[in-house]
């Protein structure tokens, strides 16, 4: 994001090339130039321009609105909607703003003022890592301390570390198997008694604990995680992704099924309608661990009766206001 800022105030002071009101600018836009932009002769491919390339989630709008020559054609570039784009557009506009702001004879004044703060003022922290520290273990510590992340965030970036690790290509893993929790549906925020946490969050802490048999509370996911991923699991990593990845269709079937409006629904769905009413969320590793799609898969009338089961234990309690201790392991 620093890029971007950066490369937002070097294009708006570059204008001068399609706006005579900024030609005494150029100079300024020039000299920031290589603070936001690596040489030809280091880019081997088209990203390498870049001094810093974000997260797989925005690198594509990134790259096209970062690549655009100005004045850029917002519209024209697509990505409508995409963060990095209306970020652009944003600070684009108030950068300009800015520099008209006193007319033509300030321009000079404002656009050295610019450069000095971004090349004098600014500051960034940069880690050198040495051969035998591990990029995982610096990334938790600084996450300690600062805004936490979600277990979901954390677990990526142990999950692609060690891909990367392996010599997997990390970007066609991401795409297959990643993506899709970084969209609206994986991102809401649930609540799970009196916490909020996105529902990517709460499916692999669901996935655990469908795993594992064992309880399993929210601050502790990440790190069960790691222990399970290295000492239980007994496959690779590229394995255990594509387990992820299954058991998220199969929860994500299940929550969509359950809050359709109309139409007919099967057995599943009206048990997930039913738990959803009662506003439970410990039925859900019992779905992962019934519906596990690298498992035998159980037979439907058995499938039917347990759903049966649990439905009846859940109505009987609620009628006699007892508390279903087992959501403990979800909060």
């Amino acid at each position: 994001m620093v890029q971007s800022a950066l490369s937002l105030f070097r294009l708006e002071i570059h204008r001068a090339k399609a706006l005579d009101f900024f030609v005494q600018a150029t100079q300024p836009a020039l000299r920031i130039e290589p603070l936001v932009r690596n040489p030809d002769p280091f880019c081997s491919n088209p990203e390498d321009q870049f001094k810093v390339w974000p997260t797989n989630r925005d690198r594509s709008a990134f790259n096209a609105v970062m690549s655009a020559k100005p004045p850029v054609d917002y519209d024209a570039i697509g990505h409508r909607g995409e963060r990095m784009i209306e970020a652009h557009r944003f600070f684009s506009a108030k950068a300009r703003e800015w520099l008209s702001k006193n007319g033509a004879n300030a321009v000079p004044a404002r656009a050295a003022a610019i450069e000095a703060a971004v090349r004098d003022r600014l500051q960034m922290v940069i880690i050198d890592l040495a051969v035998d520290e591990n990029a995982q273990e610096i990334f938790e510590t600084l996450n300690a301390r600062g805004a936490p992340l979600s277990a979901a965030d954390l677990i990526k970036n142990f999950v692609f570390q060690r891909l990367l690790e392996t010599g997997t290509n990390v970007e066609n893993a991401y795409q297959k198997y990643w993506k899709d929790f970084e969209t609206g549906f994986w991102e809401k925020e649930i609540s799970v008694g009196r916490l909020y946490h996105p529902r990517s969050a709460i499916f692999l802490n669901h996935w655990l604990i469908a795993r594992t048999g064992k309880e399993v509370v929210a601050r502790e996911v990440f790190q069960r995680f790691k222990r399970f991923a290295d000492d239980d699991a007994g496959v690779k990593m590229t394995d255990l992704l594509q387990q992820i990845y299954a058991a998220s269709q199969v929860y994500r079937d299940f929550i969509e099924s359950a809050s359709k409006l109309t139409g007919p629904v099967d057995r599943l769905a009206l048990f997930g309608y039913r738990t959803g009413v009662l506003e439970s969320e410990v039925v859900k590793p019992l779905i992962l661990y019934l519906l596990d799609p690298h498992e035998e898969p159980v037979p439907p009338p058995q499938l039917i009766k347990a759903l049966e089961v649990v439905e009846s234990w859940m109505v009987r309690r609620m009628l006699v206001r007892a508390t279903q201790r087992l959501q403990s392991g979800t909060c």
